[in-house]
């Protein structure tokens, strides 16, 4: 009864760690200058990792997948929808119509993921909003806007802008692949960690995001992807 009981709790109790994280964000206001300051240089008042032929192609390769991800999961929940109906009249018909209504289950989790959060929530309603400046545009390192810790609104910023990182939620989708189902859990989580940490240290390393930005949005993927997967539509089955 007691395991029963925690099971039941127990994605709850991950929500509240989120939103705990999130609330807690402005208290790391230090750490975002210090993380900061470990990638500018005074000798050229410049982050020079922007200068980096590979770091530039990997930001643009991670933009473009950012991009094309959406239609891709479209036209593939299209297709499978299509072969559902298509083998209705066949003798493995009810084994091949779960198959495909899983992988649709699972290509929705993850196209209603990358709608809610990376696209509507973050490019459209946090970074204009909050308007925080970027690392590089702060006047502590030789830029012109004031620094403001995360949360607090800002009109440094008016598009695209620091708070939180869009690049950084991509890789956090990813690893969001984990949510639906056991199989394959640890590999999304590798590599989707792995892609994640990489992309974090990128745009910090350029000047581009904070140390609080790369974590607001691995925070609120990870809370928008648990509230998701707890909807009887997206649970696991598995």
């Amino acid at each position: 009864m007691i395991t029963l009981g925690f099971k039941r709790l127990k994605p709850w109790l991950c929500v509240m760690l989120a939103i705990i994280g999130l609330v807690s964000l402005p208290y790391f206001a230090e750490l975002d200058l210090k993380f900061s300051s470990y990638f500018y240089h005074e000798a050229c008042q410049c982050f020079p990792v922007t200068d980096l032929v590979w770091v530039r192609r990997f930001d643009w390769l991670i933009a473009w997948a950012g991009r094309v991800a959406l239609p891709v999961i479209l036209i593939f929940i299209f297709i499978f929808w299509l072969k559902s109906k298509g083998i209705a009249g066949t003798s493995v018909r009810l084994v091949r119509i779960v198959d495909c209504r899983r992988a649709i289950r699972a290509l929705g989790f993850m196209a209603v993921l990358g709608l809610l959060t990376p696209l509507i929530l973050i490019h459209e309603v946090l970074k204009p909003e909050i308007g925080r400046a970027r690392p590089r545009d702060i006047v502590q390192f030789s830029g012109s806007h004031a620094f403001t810790p995360a949360w607090v609104q800002s009109t440094a910023c008016t598009r695209n802008c620091s708070f939180t990182s869009g690049h950084v939620a991509f890789g956090a989708w990813v690893m969001s692949a984990s949510y639906l189902g056991r199989r394959r859990r640890w590999l999304w989580l590798c590599f989707g960690g792995a892609l994640t940490l990489a992309i974090g240290w990128s745009r910090m390393a350029q000047g581009a995001h904070f140390f609080t930005d790369v974590i607001g949005s691995c925070l609120l993927v990870w809370l928008t992807a648990h509230l998701i997967s707890m909807m009887a539509l997206f649970r696991s089955r598995e």
